[in-house]
């Protein structure tokens, strides 16, 4: 087993053909069939299914993607590490942000990434919190936007913290901005994403105070939930940095939960597996300062 079978297995896995590998990596099919069957006999293992709808990795072929993902991270950091030592830093970093918040500081991201570093391409991918976590274990990402459940906060690295807000029509909510109980929502019809990290948040909070809340539907899509809510068919929650696009919104009041425990701790982890190359510094340095930045512009619009 050599680095290019690995690195053939790889794109095999990600493209779920071997027409479409091949086409990506230059060569030939019956070149790239044959690679795959010695990779297969070295290893004395089946890694894949052919089926109908493509190919599907072996319980021995998802083992040997993760961990090929891994290696070529790490041969890919030293050879950056050797250029960076004669140079300007440079590579690829691919960054998991947050589903809830890429619609308001994914561009601003991206350019203050091309902005600071030049010679690195920044590849931005979006996920739920606990479906970044998957990605940074199996090395998919390098650096990864989290969630900490309030518990966990003690051990993780917290950037900021928000409250939860709830957003409705004011025939539902009221028209005043002051603070609302759970209590008062029992009997609000709630719109959640049960995905969202804060929606399951909120339902824990509801659960532990034996509130039945009245749950008529389930939306992912933020701002499918907003135009839903704008309708008084039901109310929903959001994180701060979120609420205060609905702020703007007509026909939409937001009142903060009155919940000190209703408060989502983001946080920002490396792949604990890769080498710390100047690139991945300088690149979660920026990815930092730019969630400050964001949140603090949203804490002083909302004091406003």
């Amino acid at each position: 087993m050599d680095l290019r079978q690995l690195r053939y297995f790889i794109a095999i896995a990600e493209s779920g053909s071997l027409s479409e590998a091949a086409r990506r990596l230059h060569i030939v099919q019956p070149a790239l069939s044959q690679r795959l069957a010695a990779l297969e006999a070295d290893l004395g293992v089946q890694l894949l299914v052919r089926g109908r709808g493509g190919i599907a990795l072996t319980p021995a072929g998802v083992e040997l993607y993760q961990r090929a993902l891994l290696i070529a991270k790490h041969v890919e950091a030293a050879r950056l590490a050797v250029k960076e030592s004669a140079g300007e830093a440079e590579g690829t970093i691919t960054i998991g942000v947050l589903r809830s918040m890429v619609s308001t500081m994914g561009k601003e991201l991206f350019m203050a990434l091309k902005e600071r570093l030049p010679r690195v391409t920044p590849h931005l991918c979006t996920g739920y919190s606990a479906d970044l976590k998957r990605m940074l274990q199996e090395g998919r990402v390098d650096i990864a936007m989290q969630v900490i459940p309030a518990g966990n906060k003690a051990n993780a690295d917290v950037l900021y913290s928000e409250p939860l807000y709830a957003v409705g029509t004011a025939e539902l909510l009221g028209t005043g901005h002051t603070p609302i109980n759970i209590q008062e929502l029992e009997h609000i019809p709630i719109l959640t994403a049960a995905r969202h990290s804060s929606h399951e948040l909120l339902l824990q909070a509801a659960r532990r105070q034996h509130i039945a809340l009245n749950v008529v539907g389930d939306v992912e899509d933020s701002r499918s939930l907003l135009e839903i809510c704008k309708t008084g068919i039901a109310a929903t929650f959001l994180s701060g940095s979120v609420a205060h696009e609905a702020m703007s919104q007509e026909g939409l009041t937001v009142r903060v939960l009155n919940d000190p425990r209703l408060v989502r701790h983001v946080a920002l982890q490396v792949n604990p597996d890769i080498p710390r190359t100047t690139a991945l510094i300088a690149a979660a340095d920026i990815v930092a300062q730019v969630l400050l930045e964001r949140m603090k512009e949203v804490e002083s619009r909302n004091a406003a």
